[in-house]
């Protein structure tokens, strides 16, 4: 991985355009996990554009332990490298920088000195963890994320399960303002019966702030995109597409409904 020049000045970020906006991706050309070369960026894109969606908000994991090259500034670099590629292929897509930060022992004390990733310039930053059980250092991340003013997203919560009370810390993160932002996919069941009730669960009670595919590559795309008429069975098109539109450009850029 060669690392940008991330002193050079980055342009403005562009107004949402109208259309669906995927907020958790991992569509940047190998950075991490995502799409493995432009070829696999340029045909998520063509199936994002078949199903509505004209931007998306580029997110790749921000894990000091297993991408330490992985910075907000070397992110802000390659999108706009991407965005000059699928200009000169005549591809028009709206492109943002964020990432996805990865909550461990270490994530409190690195911010400290460190400024977290955020949603396209916004104050939402976009968060993950994997444990068995409720740890102190997730209370400690989250907690100084909004001491900083910052406001977290939890990504996929329905997927990290795991203590029996979990149901519970999610209620109190929540009523602290830590967002959730659901993945489409959990709809479909291909992450587990336990992921699939949660979902269904928090989309019903309407505590999602947003949905969102956190697509990789793009032969798992289509899977991810299932999820959305899934959702629309249980709370309707209309309530759909605001979580995947209206609700997240009024959420990170201010957009009014």
């Amino acid at each position: 991985m060669t690392q940008p020049d991330a002193t050079a000045e980055h342009p403005a970020t562009p107004a949402p355009p109208s259309g669906r906006i995927d907020c958790h991706s991992h569509l940047l050309p190998g950075i991490d996990d995502g799409c493995a070369d432009l070829h696999e960026s340029v045909a998520s894109i063509q199936s994002l554009r078949r199903h509505g969606y004209t931007a998306t908000i580029c997110t790749p994991h921000h894990w000091v332990g297993k991408y330490p090259y992985i910075a907000p500034d070397h992110v802000r670099v390659w999108v706009q490298q991407l965005r000059d590629e699928l200009r000169d292929l005549c591809e028009d897509y709206t492109l943002y920088a964020g990432g996805e930060l990865r909550i461990d022992t270490h994530t409190a004390d690195w911010m400290k000195d460190h400024a977290p990733p955020t949603l396209a310039d916004s104050k939402l930053v976009l968060c993950d963890f994997w444990q068995d059980k409720w740890r102190p250092f997730i209370d400690q991340a989250f907690g100084r994320l909004l001491d900083q003013g910052y406001t977290p997203v939890l990504a996929h919560p329905e997927r990290s399960y795991g203590p029996r009370d979990y149901e519970d810390h999610l209620k109190r993160l929540q009523s602290e303002g830590v967002l959730l932002q659901g993945n489409l996919s959990s709809f479909t069941g291909v992450n587990g019966p336990e992921a699939e009730r949660l979902a269904r669960m928090l989309l019903t009670e309407g505590r999602y702030a947003f949905l969102a595919l956190d697509m990789h590559r793009p032969d798992s795309l289509d899977d991810r995109l299932d999820g959305i008429g899934l959702a629309e069975n249980l709370i309707g098109a209309e309530a759909v597409n605001d979580l995947l539109d209206a609700i997240p450009k009024r959420l990170i850029f201010g957009e009014p409904d």
